[in-house]
C-alpha cells in the first residue's frame, strides 16, 4: 500500500489525474482489508483523493472524500485535535465549492472552534477567509466585510503565512465592490495583486 501511496502521488506530481485517482483507489482498498475501515492511514489517502478531485474541479467526488476522512479522524481523535479542523476545513472548502454553502459554515465554524483554542493563527485566518467567501457568496456582502476585518485584526505579521494576504484583500475587494464601494475595492485589489507579485513573481498564474 505505501509503494502504490507513492506511485499515486507521483501520477499526481505529473498531473496523470485517473491514474492517480486508480492508485489511491487500490491503495485504499488494500489499507482496509489490511487494517480496519477507520485507521488513520485510509483517512489520510482520502485526504489525497479529496485535493486531486478538488484540482481537477471534481468538487462531489472532493467533498465525499474529505467527509469519509473527516468521519474516520472522530473516530480515532479528541475532538479538539487539530487533524480534526484540519479536514473540517477542507470538508467546509469542498462544501462551498460544490454549492451547499449551509454545509460549507458549519464546517468552517467547527474548524474555527479548534483552531482558535489551539492559537492556530494561519489556520484561523484561512478559515475566516473561507467563512467570508460563503456569506459573499450567498449575498451577505457585509457579514462578509466584517468577517474579513477579524481576520486582518488578528494576522501578525511577523509569522503570518504570507499566502494570506493576497487572498484575504482579494477577496475583501470582491466584498467591497458587492457593497458598490468601488474606490475601496480597488484599493483592495491593489494590495491583493502588491502582495502576490511580491511573493510568486509577475509571470505566477496565482498573480494572474
Amino acid at each position: 500500500a505505501s509503494a502504490i501511496f507513492g506511485v499515486a502521488e507521483a501520477y499526481q506530481n505529473l498531473g496523470e489525474y485517473e491514474q492517480a485517482v486508480a492508485m489511491y483507489d487500490e491503495c485504499q482498498h488494500l489499507l482496509r482489508a489490511a487494517l480496519c475501515n477507520d485507521h488513520p492511514d485510509i483517512a489520510n489517502v482520502l485526504n489525497r483523493l479529496g485535493k486531486l478531485h478538488s484540482d481537477h474541479g471534481n468538487h462531489e467526488k472532493s467533498f465525499e472524500c474529505y467527509s469519509m476522512a473527516l468521519r474516520i479522524c472522530q473516530a480515532n481523535f479528541d475532538p479538539t485535535h487539530v487533524q480534526i479542523a484540519e479536514m473540517q476545513f477542507a470538508t467546509g472548502v469542498a462544501a462551498r465549492k460544490r454549492g451547499d454553502y449551509e454545509s460549507a459554515r458549519q464546517h468552517l465554524q467547527d474548524a474555527l472552534k479548534i483552531q482558535k483554542k489551539a492559537e492556530l493563527m494561519n489556520e484561523t485566518c484561512f478559515s475566516l477567509i473561507e467563512l467570508g467567501n460563503v456569506h459573499r457568496l450567498v449575498k451577505e456582502a457585509d457579514i462578509a466585510v466584517s468577517v474579513y476585518e477579524r481576520c486582518i485584526d488578528i494576522l501578525d505579521t511577523t509569522k503570518a503565512d504570507q499566502s494570506l494576504y493576497g487572498c484575504l484583500y482579494l477577496s475583501l475587494g470582491h466584498a467591497k465592490l458587492a457593497l458598490r464601494e468601488i474606490e475601496r475595492a480597488n484599493e483592495c485589489y491593489e494590495n491583493s495583486l502588491r502582495s502576490r507579485t511580491e511573493l510568486y513573481g509577475r509571470d505566477h498564474p496565482t498573480t494572474a
